[in-house]
C-alpha cells in the first residue's frame, strides 16, 4: 500500500497545482454564423520571447480558458482546420480577463486535402539498430506484447519455456520507453502477456548497446516504444477486439479485448490513464517420443510415447497511469504506475505408453492447473536541463513487485498390459514473491559542439522468496528458498563527431554483484561476490551519399533466472521433472558487428559472437528419487570451459516498388559452433542457421491498406537442444473509417496451418523428440475509435511560425 500512497500523493500535488488557480484568461470562438466552434486550437504566447505558455481547446460552447497566468503582455493564436486563423494581442493583470468573442472565417482558398506521407516502412535500419514500426503494421493489432515479439524479424519466443531469443541467442535486455524492466525470463514473459501491442509505436533491436545501459542481456537489447500523445488537449482511444481459432481435434478458442486510454497534454502537464480487459483461451497438441538409454552401452532401456492435449483460458486486467510535469522551463518530474493481474487455468490430458522388457505400461494423466500473477511497478524521474547545449542531469527510481501462485492437481491411472493397476492423485504448489528497487543517476556534459561525456551510477536490490511443495516424492516436505541479489554499477560514455564523416561512441561500465541464497533452515546454498568490466565502442564513417560504415563492439552478461536458481524438483508429470540449481553462474559474451549502408534501400553486415562460461539444460535419467521408477530430469548446469560461437552476415532490403506496393526483407545467415566437455563427453558441433523475414505493404486506397508477411527459421542448435525449422505467413487489412477517427483491422494468422514447434534433445541417457502445435491459425478483428481533441497539433510550424513573426515585426 505504501507504493500506492506514494503515487497518490504525487498525483495529488500535480492536480492541486493545476486546479486551484484564481486568475483566468477566457473567451469564446464562433464561426461566421455565430455558431460555437468546438475543438478550435488556442495557444497563449508571452511577449517578447514568444514562448508558449499554454495550449487550450474550445469546448462544445466554443469556450476556452487559461488558469493562473502571470501578469504581462500576451497574444493568442486561434486556429482550426478549414478556417482562417486569428491573432489577438493584449495585456493581462492579476485578475480574470475575458477576451472579446472571436469569429473565424472559413478559408477562402479551398485546398484539397494535403496528405502527409511519412516513412511507413515496417523495418528501418539506423546506426546498427533494426527498427520495427509496429504502428504501421496491421498484423500487430489484437496481440499481447509477448505474441508481438514473436512476429518481429529474428526474434523467437519459445512456447514452452517462454524464453525470448534473438537470432538463436537468449538473454535479452528488455526496455519499455528506455526504462529497464528488471525482470528475469520467467517473470518477464508473464508481464509481457499483460501488455497490448496496440499501445506500441515501434520496437528497436540493438546488438551492441552503449555502456549507459545495464550489462545484462548477452543476446542484445530490445527497446519497446509506446505511443505518446502528440496533440494538445485531451484525447481518448477506445479499442474493442476479438479473435477466434478452431481445430476439429481441439474445438474453438475465442478471445476478446477491451481497452480505453485517455491522454492529455498541455504546456506544463501531460498525463495518461489507461485500462484494459483481455479474455483469452488457447489449445495445444504435443507428441513426444522419449528413448531412455544405458550410458555405457547406449542400449535402449525404455521407450515412452506421449500424446497430450491441453486447453486453457484466462482473464488479464491491467491499468496504467502516468504524468509529466514541467516545474519550470528546465526541470521535469515524471511518474508512472502500472498494475496487472493475470488469472488463468488450464487442463492437460496426457496418454503415456511405456515399453520395457516386453511389458507395456499406459499412464493416463489429467492435470488441472490454476495460475495467478499480480504485477505492480512504479517509477519516478527528475530531469533537469542546464542549457541548450545538452548539459543535463536525471535521477530515476524504479520499484517492482510480482506475486506468482501456481497450483496443480494430477489424477493418474496406470494400466499394465491393459489391466488397471491403481489410481493415484498428486499435487504441486508454488508461490513466489519478488520485490525489486533500483535507483540510478545520469549526468551529461557537452564539450564544445561535437562531444558529449556521460557519467552514471546505479544500484538495484532484488529479493525473491519462493515456497514449493509436492507429494510426487515420498516423504517430501515444503521447501523454501530466499534469494537476494545486489548489483551496483558505474559507467562513463563518450560520444562525438569529428568533421562531417566520423562519429565515435566509446564507454566502459563496471558492475559489482553480490548474491546469496538460503533455504528454510538458513543454510547458505549460494554466495557469490564478483566484479565485471564491460567495455563498448561504436565507430561510424560516412563513405558517401546515403552510405556509411559502422563498426561496434560490446561485452555483456546474462544472469540466471530466479526460477532456475530455486533448488526445487518441479514435476510436470508423474515421470518427468525440472530441477533448479542455486549455483548457476552468469553467462558472458563478446559481440562484434560491421554494418555497411550501401543505399537507402540496402544494408549489409557481418557479425561475430563469442559466449564463454556458459550454462546448459541437460536432460538425464534419475533412478533413485522414486523407488522402482526411472524419471527424466532436466537441469541447468554450469559449463565453465564451454564455448558457443556465432558468425555470419545479414542483409536488409526495402523498396517502394510502386505507388501501391512497398516491400521489406531481412536475411541472416549465421554459423553456430558448440564446443564443450561435460560428464566426460566431448561435444563439438556446428550448424548453419538461416533467418528470413519478408513484409509487403499495399496502399489500396487512401483509407484501405493491406499487409502480407512471412518468415522462416532453419534448425538451430544450442548445447544438447536442437530447435527444428519454423515458418508462417500472415495476412492483414486496415480500413480508416468515420472521418479518420476509427480504424478497423482484420488479421488472419497462419491460415495454412504450417507453424510447428519441435525440439530434439540428445544426451548419453536420453533422446527426446517433441512436436507441439498451438492454435496459431486464428482470425483477429479490432476496432479502435479516437475522440476528444484531435486537431490541436503540438508541433506547430509553417503558417503559425509565419504569423508569429508577422506579429513581432509589427510591434
Amino acid at each position: 500500500m505504501s507504493l500506492l500512497h506514494c503515487y497518490s500523493l504525487i498525483l495529488g500535488i500535480f492536480l492541486s497545482h493545476s486546479l486551484f488557480g484564481q486568475h483566468k484568461i477566457k473567451g469564446l470562438v464562433y464561426d461566421e454564423s455565430h455558431s460555437p466552434l468546438q475543438s478550435a486550437h488556442v495557444l497563449l504566447y508571452s511577449q517578447p520571447d514568444s514562448l508558449t505558455s499554454e495550449g487550450s481547446v474550445t469546448n462544445s460552447t466554443g469556450m476556452y480558458e487559461f488558469n493562473r497566468p502571470k501578469a504581462g503582455l500576451y497574444y493568442l493564436f486561434i486556429s482550426m482546420v478549414g478556417f482562417e486563423s486569428q491573432n489577438i494581442l493584449f495585456e493581462f493583470y492579476d485578475t480574470t480577463k475575458t477576451i472579446s468573442p472571436v469569429y473565424l472565417k472559413r478559408s477562402s482558398l479551398m485546398l484539397k486535402e494535403v496528405q502527409v506521407v511519412a516513412n511507413k516502412n515496417l523495418i528501418n535500419v539506423e546506426n546498427g539498430k533494426v527498427i520495427y514500426n509496429v504502428v504501421h503494421s496491421s498484423l500487430a493489432s489484437g496481440l499481447n506484447l509477448l505474441e508481438l515479439l514473436d512476429k518481429i524479424p529474428g526474434i523467437r519466443v519459445d512456447k514452452i519455456s517462454q524464453s525470448i531469443s534473438l537470432l538463436g541467442k537468449q538473454g535479452l535486455l528488455i526496455l519499455i520507453d528506455g526504462r529497464q524492466t528488471y525482470l528475469t525470463q520467467d517473470l518477464l514473459a508473464n508481464w509481457l502477456r499483460t501488455l497490448r501491442a496496440d499501445d506500441i509505436e515501434k520496437i528497436e533491436v540493438s546488438q551492441n548497446p552503449s555502456s549507459k545501459y545495464d550489462a545484462a542481456g548477452s543476446g542484445g537489447l530490445i527497446n519497446i516504444i509506446t505511443k505518446q500523445a502528440k496533440n494538445y488537449g485531451t484525447q481518448y482511444n477506445l479499442l474493442i477486439g476479438g479473435g477466434y481459432s478452431y481445430y476439429e481435434d481441439r474445438g474453438s478458442t475465442p478471445k476478446a479485448d477491451l481497452s480505453l486510454t485517455a491522454q492529455h497534454r498541455s504546456k506544463k502537464l501531460s498525463w495518461l490513464v489507461s485500462g484494459s480487459l483481455n479474455r483469452y483461451s488457447w489449445s495445444q497438441i504435443t507428441k513426444t517420443n522419449n528413448f531412455l538409454l544405458d550410458s555405457a552401452s547406449q542400449n535402449l532401456i525404455e521407450k515412452r510415447l506421449t500424446n497430450e492435449i491441453g486447453r486453457g483460458f484466462g482473464m488479464i486486467a491491467s491499468g496504467r497511469m502516468g504524468a509529466n510535469y514541467s516545474i519550470n522551463e528546465s526541470t521535469i518530474i515524471s511518474t508512472e504506475l502500472k498494475l496487472s493481474s493475470d488469472n488463468n487455468e488450464f487442463r492437460r490430458y496426457m496418454t503415456q505408453n511405456n515399453y520395457q522388457d516386453n511389458v507395456n505400461e499406459t499412464i493416463l494423466t489429467q492435470r488441472f492447473t490454476d495460475n495467478k500473477n499480480v504485477n505492480i511497478s512504479g517509477s519516478l524521474t527528475l530531469k533537469k536541463k542546464y542549457n541548450k547545449e545538452g548539459q543535463e542531469w536525471s535521477t530515476d527510481v524504479d520499484m517492482v513487485s510480482v506475486h506468482d501462485n501456481s497450483n496443480s492437481l494430477y489424477s493418474n491411472q496406470k494400466f499394465i498390459d491393459q489391466s488397471n493397476t491403481n489410481l493415484t492423485n498428486n499435487f504441486t504448489e508454488m508461490s513466489t514473491l519478488t520485490n525489486i528497487i533500483a535507483v540510478k543517476s545520469d549526468y551529461i556534459q557537452p564539450i564544445g559542439n561535437n562531444i558529449k561525456i556521460e557519467l552514471g551510477v546505479k544500484s538495484s536490490v532484488v529479493t525473491n522468496h519462493s515456497v514449493y511443495s509436492t507429494d510426487f516424492v515420498p516423504n517430501s516436505i515444503k521447501q523454501l528458498f530466499k534469494y537476494r541479489e545486489t548489483i551496483s554499477g558505474i559507467y562513463t560514455n563518450v560520444a562525438g563527431s569529428f568533421g562531417k564523416r566520423f562519429q565515435i561512441q566509446t564507454g566502459i561500465r563496471v558492475e559489482h554483484t553480490n548474491s546469496e541464497g538460503i533455504d528454510a533452515k538458513d543454510n547458505i546454498l549460494v554466495n557469490y561476490n564478483y566484479f565485471n568490466i564491460f567495455p563498448s565502442a561504436n565507430f561510424t564513417v560516412k563513405t558517401g551519399e546515403n552510405r556509411q560504415l559502422t563498426l561496434s563492439y560490446g561485452r555483456r552478461i546474462e544472469r540466471p533466472s530466479y526460477l532456475d536458481l530455486s533448488p526445487f524438483l518441479r514435476f510436470s508429470s508423474t515421470q518427468q521433472f525440472y530441477e533448479g540449481n542455486p549455483r548457476l553462474l552468469p553467462r558472458l559474451n563478446h559481440s562484434f558487428s560491421l554494418n555497411q549502408t550501401l543505399t537507402k534501400q540496402i544494408t549489409v553486415g557481418l557479425q561475430y559472437e563469442l559466449f564463454n562460461q556458459i550454462t546448459l539444460n541437460v536432460p538425464s535419467t534419475e533412478n533413485h528419487l522414486i523407488p522402482g521408477y526411472i524419471l527424466i530430469r532436466n537441469k541447468q548446469v554450469n559449463v565453465p570451459n564451454g564455448r558457443f560461437q556465432w558468425f555470419g552476415g545479414n542483409l536488409n532490403y526495402q523498396k517502394e516498388v510502386n505507388k501501391i506496393w512497398s516491400t521489406s526483407m531481412n536475411l541472416s545467415v549465421m554459423n553456430s559452433i558448440n564446443k564443450f566437455s561435460l560428464n566426460g563427453t566431448q561435444i563439438h558441433n556446428n550448424l548453419l542457421f538461416i533467418s528470413f523475414y519478408a513484409s509487403n505493404s499495399f496502399s489500396l486506397s487512401q483509407t484501405l491498406s493491406g499487409e502480407i508477411t512471412g518468415y522462416y527459421y532453419s534448425p538451430q542448435v544450442y548445447g544438447y537442444d536442437m530447435i527444428h525449422s519454423q515458418g508462417a505467413i500472415n495476412f492483414g487489412l486496415s480500413k480508416i473509417l468515420l472521418e479518420k477517427r476509427a480504424l478497423l483491422k482484420v488479421v488472419l494468422d497462419d491460415p495454412f496451418n504450417i507453424l510447428r514447434n519441435a525440439i530434439t534433445q540428445t544426451t548419453a541417457t536420453v533422446q527426446s523428440i517433441s512436436n507441439a502445435r498451438w492454435d496459431n491459425r486464428q482470425l483477429r478483428v479490432t476496432f479502435s475509435y479516437k475522440f476528444g481533441n484531435l486537431n490541436a497539433k503540438a508541433n506547430l510550424q509553417s503558417k503559425e511560425t509565419v504569423d508569429i513573426n508577422r506579429i513581432q515585426k509589427s510591434k
